[in-house]
């Protein structure tokens, strides 16, 4: 896990990752953590390695403020939970459009920072569950599981159909397939899988997507596209 500590005063900065620090000791899983004196360091580091799980953020930084930081890195990471630091409560209010995780108020106490940090830790583990690291198009991305609407195995390729973008990555579509499960991801051909959220229509030899692309169904594979069909809706 990494967290970000984006904090203008050094001292509440050092002191705040010694806390994450001696929170972190007893845990199993690795904590990385970076302290970043103002917004435009942050989104220095930040345009290199999109990839904190965590930010605690200083709503009073000085020039960029800790608001406007906030509604840049949403643009460009939906998952990051933000916990603001902050001396005004009416913070709270903007902290909706940026989906802020939690508030903390200053002066903070070891108590509150163990109490954020657990839930924070948990949120993390769920959506890393629920999200895949690829490797593809020269960079490294984190997407969500739900929007990947279908893979192709092209050669010794694949293509990664999400919402918004196609990925291509050099891997088998029996080893990636490992990583998206039955029944909402369903191989139905040597060469395809797609994920049943997006199903519009399954017929003998096909199968329709509610964008309109077709896929193939291999002959071997149809009554196991129904059975993964009939276990996802409960049926």
């Amino acid at each position: 896990m990494r967290i970000a500590v984006c904090e203008s005063d050094v001292q509440y900065a050092e002191w705040l990752v010694d806390l994450i620090r001696k929170w972190s000791e007893p845990r199993k899983d690795a904590v990385e953590i970076k302290i970043f004196l103002s917004a435009e360091q942050f989104l220095f580091t930040f345009g290199e390695r999109k990839n904190f799980d965590i930010i605690f953020l200083d709503t009073d930084l000085k020039r960029m403020g800790g608001m406007e930081l906030a509604k840049y890195i949403r643009k460009e990471d939906e998952q990051m939970l933000f916990i603001f630091i902050t001396k005004n409560v009416r913070f709270a209010i903007e902290g909706y459009e940026v989906s802020a995780f939690r508030y903390l108020i200053k002066p903070l106490n070891r108590q509150q920072v163990e109490s954020v940090l657990d839930q924070a830790a948990s949120k993390v583990k769920y959506i890393k569950e629920d999200a895949l690291v690829i490797f593809g198009n020269n960079e490294i991305k984190r997407i969500w599981k739900q929007d990947i609407r279908y893979v192709e195995a092209k050669g010794h390729y694949l293509e990664i159909y999400a919402k918004q973008e196609k990925f291509r990555i050099r891997e088998k579509m029996d080893i990636f397939g490992v990583k998206l499960e039955e029944p909402q991801f369903c191989r139905c051909h040597r060469a395809f899988m797609f994920n049943i959220y997006y199903l519009e229509k399954f017929s003998k030899n096909e199968i329709k997507l509610s964008d309109g692309v077709i896929i193939p169904v291999s002959k071997n594979r149809q009554q196991k596209v129904i059975n993964c069909v009939d276990s996802f809706y409960d049926c």
